[in-house]
């Protein structure tokens, strides 16, 4: 009888684990006041910036009664505690390790630490051990972290542990210790030696990207001496054993399995699998191997063989395999958490032990066809081109032949299209007829083939037709999609790994809602539920009303429990409702069951302003460090069901009824909801109240959607409001300028100036103004504007004789019913004077020095075009935090640059920083109008598809005898179809790390405020208002504040100032979700300004400088 793979408990047993005399004093977390109060103690002592950049918590406080709220109700198992070596009542540590979102047979570490004055003593790693051998005993396949690249200390503790840092990830680990130990062919030798202390790990700050050829994987090496060890390699694209070497002193074995590539083209791509035995034992070796594909791979060989290896045999075997057509792209650059679900596993048999080796393949479109974008819909009873978007990975370009097949409403006018596609990716527009009909979808069948006919692609387009407004279900690839004209709805139809969850999007606002997972209790492992990986059973059903999407499956935990995840979506523009039922499939009662409900956000949404509830005091505006307050999860701490958070582009709302929630988690982002079951009689069904998930433009709207859904009354419409837009605009304006501004760069030659009033709608002009600066430039008193019916005034003033670069003033206007006041400022330059660029060098690294006579800043292609140094005085110090010519890691970053740059992701993805950074650069010489200085320009990007072709060129530029640096972010987009990128420029000044160091903003109430460095992740957007245009800092010590202004007003551009201790800063403007169409160029511009005045700054959000620009 073959000895199968899951061994038993006595073989775990047997597994020598490092052991030492901190191991005695770890402990699971007991459900005790005594122990909650210790916990809570050690979660306080967490404040070293090293370890917790920010401080853990922030300036939450935790007590025992906090963290009682947290695991009340949780299942205990996995959170694991170590006692202080001189004090048995005192937790030091702790390790709270749930399963895996991502993997169906994999463990978590949600969080690791030690209180810094008992680090250096070996604590972490008795728990970070002793999680591993947890995740082990349960013959899991692996064990995942997330810690940040500058995490000197910890990343050598996890590296040595077996932890690989996955390329393309901030910083995601995942350790293979536990796949390896639980090995069948492995056990005598595990049981022999410890391979804690015969692991030899590559202990690096660096992504463990490894490969064979191109196929990817991890090495694993244990060594007792030359005759006792074990060379495992890990397919990291599949997380399985793809080979091994054994060698003892009775025996010596070598078996892998192995491809070219980890990637290969769907359809079209025939792939080699090899698989090598070489017996270097005494013995002989009689061997069955049964080769077994996933389904959607075509294996061509023998799949089941028998084998005789002599001492010093070799055998390769080889394969050929390929993607059937209908295969669907999965593309682990994208999803870079993700592993794929196609492998071929050999099962082998050997010495009567059963193990498997697998190889694992990640399927790519060669070409790709979709509609642009993606979920297109249109009208019925029309004509109009439809864009579909021909993604091309072949990285040439390729003629290929398109075939439309027209549908029952749906009728192209070219069926057949001819057409090359760019290597960059093509769009093309498709003429087609809509028919009259009701709501429905309908599907475009299509085929592509290369000009000799050779079938590279067959797909399956739907395209959703609304009349009047109704929800239609239609699936695409591995998704099931429901959608009305407001809202769309999608789920795997599939079990994949981690995403049984369901996805809400809002068309009009572009938000998004994630979660909400099936979750059963009690107690609740909230982190980790077995249904993440289970496969659903879906079904839908379509009502007068709307449709249900029904999710089920039985439990394996709770025998004889089937739940199911009951989803509403309606006809109508309401809210989507959410809902489990709970049924016993057995003959005798049940308690202690429960369900969750909970969601939470995508990193794609537009920029976070507040959250906004109805807390029993009434209702209150909170921002995250604000939200952090302990805050027990009783429903009584509300006065009313529902909650609102707000982004810059909407609200996103959550309804129920206060009444029927046993808890809710308010404190977080989005809420949980918890409902504990009464008895569950036999062969009974228990539903929940239904939750329910809203889009608007206010939390006031949120609210009167409640109070019609709960507590409908006629007067439920004047509890809402929105807040009025001003209606007035004052500033200054040189001749032939194009705008209104309150900043105003002037020649300093300059000899006078416009003051300028406009208004729209009713408003009147009629009043008296007066205008005020320093050092009396610009001042003119008593102007009398007395016609009412003017909607523009102008005057001009005259300027005198400057003899700083900045001044700032006020313009005051005082009307009959209200006296405003609008900051100015002037910032002055010497056209007469030029602006000198010179090159040097400093350690082999080139650089370019561009100084104005007063600032003097560097850039360098060897330092990826950062802007490494910027000084404003005749000392020579530097304001910018860097470490060049050097480049190290620094906190989370595993690269730090630091100094003045420009930044480029995917939209919604945080991917692709340090692929950005292995492009090549180009620095020169600039000129753009008035402005002078160094251009630093990429090569095109073909790292991630979703910014293929996109090349970006960041000039950086300033005028003479000028304060002043202009960023001009300039984005070509060389390929044939649109790409939607998020765009950022980012300065780290240096830093005095004390708590005097300070930000500047605008607040929600138009003050502006300072903020310590000393605060907790103290980014201005927690309580400044949307879309803020400008943020300063100042260095303790300093004579000078560090402007940063966005000028750009096309896009969504917000600033916004970053600090998580005291070590570190950043000045940054986001700009999300920017469109850049087919070979087009879009420029944005930021000015920083270096002043020791910060009433200089502001102003310039509404400036002129873009007068000034040629290329614009």
């Amino acid at each position: 009888m073959n000895k199968k793979s899951k061994q038993s408990e006595t073989e775990f047993e047997n597994i020598i684990f490092f052991e030492d005399d901190k191991t005695p004093l770890i402990r699971t977390l007991k459900h005790e006041q005594k122990d909650f109060a210790a916990l809570a103690r050690c979660y306080n002592s967490f404040k070293d910036s090293d370890s917790w950049p920010g401080g853990f918590g922030g300036s939450l406080v935790f007590t025992s009664e906090y963290v009682e709220d947290i695991f009340k109700g949780q299942d205990l198992t996995s959170k694991f505690i170590i006692e202080a070596p001189d004090d048995n009542d005192k937790i030091v540590g702790v390790s709270l390790c749930s399963r895996s979102w991502s993997l169906a047979n994999a463990w978590y570490v949600q969080l690791l630490g030690v209180d810094p004055k008992y680090q250096g003593q070996k604590l972490g790693k008795a728990l970070l051990l002793h999680s591993t051998k947890f995740a082990m005993d349960r013959n899991a396949q692996l064990i995942s972290l997330h810690t940040w690249g500058g995490n000197l200390k910890a990343l050598p503790l996890y590296k040595k542990q077996g932890y690989k840092w996955r390329p393309n990830t901030s910083v995601y680990m995942e350790c293979y210790i536990p796949q390896i130990l639980n090995y069948p062919q492995f056990s005598s030798f595990f049981t022999k030696f410890s391979w804690y202390d015969i692991f030899k790990a590559n202990i690096t700050q660096e992504t463990d990207e490894e490969f064979d050829e191109k196929m990817q994987i991890y090495e694993y090496y244990f060594e007792k001496d030359p005759n006792n060890f074990i060379r495992t390699w890990i397919d990291r694209s599949i997380g399985r054993m793809s080979g091994f070497h054994y060698k003892s002193n009775d025996d010596e074995i070598f078996i892998r399995a192995q491809t070219p590539n980890s990637e290969a083209f769907i359809g079209i791509e025939d792939f080699p699998i090899t698989l090598t035995l070489r017996n270097n034992g005494k013995d002989v070796k009689e061997i069955s191997i049964k080769a077994s594909p996933t389904s959607m791979i075509q294996l061509n060989g023998d799949f089941d063989k028998k084998l005789k290896l002599n001492s010093g045999d070799e055998k390769v075997i080889q394969f050929t395999a390929s993607f059937v057509l209908e295969t669907e792209e999965h593309d682990l650059k994208v999803f870079t958490h993700d592993y794929s679900n196609h492998q071929i596993t050999f099962t082998i048999t050997s010495d009567n032990i059963e193990f498997p080796i697998s190889v694992g393949k990640i399927p790519l479109d060669a070409i790709k066809i979709l509609t642009y974008p993606q979920n297109y819909t249109t009208n019925s009873n029309q004509e109009l081109t439809l864009p579909l978007k021909i993604s091309n990975s072949l990285g040439e370009e390729k003629e290929i032949i398109i075939d439309v097949v027209n549908s029952g409403n749906i009728t192209c006018k070219d069926n057949t299209i001819k057409t090359k596609v760019s290597k960059f990716d093509s769009l093309i527009d498709l003429s087609v007829s809509i028919a009259e009909t009701s709501t429905t979808v309908d599907y475009l069948n299509i085929t592509a083939k290369t000009s000799d006919g050779e079938l590279i692609h067959k797909t399956k387009l739907p395209i959703p037709i609304f009349n009047e407004n109704k929800t239609v279900v239609y699936y695409f690839e591995d998704l099931i999609f429901i959608e009305n004209k407001y809202y769309r709805l999608a789920c795997y139809k599939k079990s994949i790994p981690g995403n049984n969850e369901i996805q809400i999007f809002d068309k009009l606002r572009t938000l998004q809602l994630n979660g909400n997972a099936i979750q059963l209790g009690y107690p609740f492992d909230e982190d980790g539920s077995e249904f993440f990986n289970k496969k659903l059973e879906h079904k839908t059903k379509e009502t007068d009303t709307g449709v249900w999407l029904f999710s089920s499956a039985e439990s394996d935990q709770k025998k004889g429990v089937k739940i199911t995840r009951e989803v509403f979506i309606p006809h109508a523009n309401e809210p989507v409702g959410i809902r489990f039922s709970v049924e016993n499939l057995t003959d005798d009662s049940m308690d202690n069951l429960g369900v969750m409900k909970g969601s939470y956000w995508w990193p794609g949404q537009h920029p976070f302003s507040d959250i906004v509830m109805p807390h029993k005091d009434g209702i209150v505006h909170n921002n995250l460090v604000e939200i952090s307050s302990p805050l027990e999860k009783k429903p009584s701490e509300l006065s009313e069901g529902w909650k609102a958070v707000n982004y810059v582009s909407g609200t996103i709302g959550f309804l129920f009824d206060l009444l029927k929630v046993e808890k809710i988690n308010i404190n977080r982002r989005f809420p949980a909801f918890e409902y504990k079951l009464p008895i569950l009689k036999a062969n009974s069904t228990y539903t929940s109240p239904m939750t329910w998930y809203c889009f608007g433009s206010s939390w006031q709207q949120i609210r009167k959607m409640w109070l019609d859904k709960y507590n409908p009354s006629p007067k439920n419409e004047l509890k809402y409001h929105l807040e009025p837009k001003p209606n007035k605009q004052f500033g200054l304006m040189l001749e032939n300028a194009s705008e209104i501004s309150r900043g105003i760069v002037v020649n300093k030659n300059q000899k006078d100036i416009d003051i300028v009033f406009k208004t729209i709608g009713s408003a009147t002009l009629k009043g008296i103004v007066d205008i005020e600066t320093k050092d009396s430039i610009l001042n003119k008193t008593g102007i009398t504007i007395d016609d009412p019916k003017i909607k523009s005034w102008n005057e001009r003033i005259p300027i005198k004789h400057a003899k700083s670069m900045m001044t700032n003033g006020n313009i005051f206007y005082d009307c009959a019913i209200r006296k405003y006041k609008t900051p100015i400022a002037l910032a002055f330059y010497d056209n007469k004077n030029d602006i000198k660029i010179t090159k040097g060098k400093w350690n082999e690294k080139e650089y370019f020095q561009v100084d104005n006579g007063f600032i003097k800043f560097r850039g360098s292609k060897d330092h990826k075009g950062h802007i490494y140094y910027l000084s404003a005085d005749e000392s020579g110090e530097n304001l910018l935090l860097t470490f060049f010519p050097e480049v190290k890691p620094f906190m989370w970053f595993s690269e730090f640059h630091g100094g003045i740059s420009s930044i480029i992701h995917p939209s919604g993805m945080w991917i692709g920083e340090e692929k950005f950074y292995e492009l090549s650069f180009d620095v020169s010489e600039a000129t753009n109008g008035q402005w002078k200085g160094i251009a630093v320009k990429t090569s095109i990007i073909d790292y991630t598809p979703s910014l293929k072709g996109i090349q970006m060129t960041t000039s950086y530029l300033t005028l003479p005898n000028s304060p002043m640096i202009l960023v001009q972010q300039k984005i070509t987009n060389h390929s044939k179809v649109p790409r939607v990128c998020y765009l950022a420029v980012r300065a780290s000044p240096n830093v005095s790390k004390s708590s005097n160091d300070k930000s500047y903003y605008t607040s929600t109430t138009g003050e502006i405020l300072s903020l310590s460095m000393q605060e907790y992740e103290s980014r201005s957007w927690r309580d400044k208002k949307k879309y803020n245009k400008w943020v300063a800092y100042k260095k303790d010590g300093s004579k000078n504040y560090i402007g940063l202004v966005t000028l750009t007003s096309k896009y969504a551009n917000d600033t916004f100032a970053y600090t998580p201790n005291l070590s570190f800063m950043s000045l940054g403007r986001d700009s999300e979700k920017v469109t850049i169409e087919p070979e087009e160029t879009i420029n944005i511009y930021d000015l920083f300004i270096v002043t020791d005045d910060l009433a200089n700054i502001e102003p310039f959000s509404q400036s002129n400088i873009l007068d000034l620009l040629e290329d614009r």
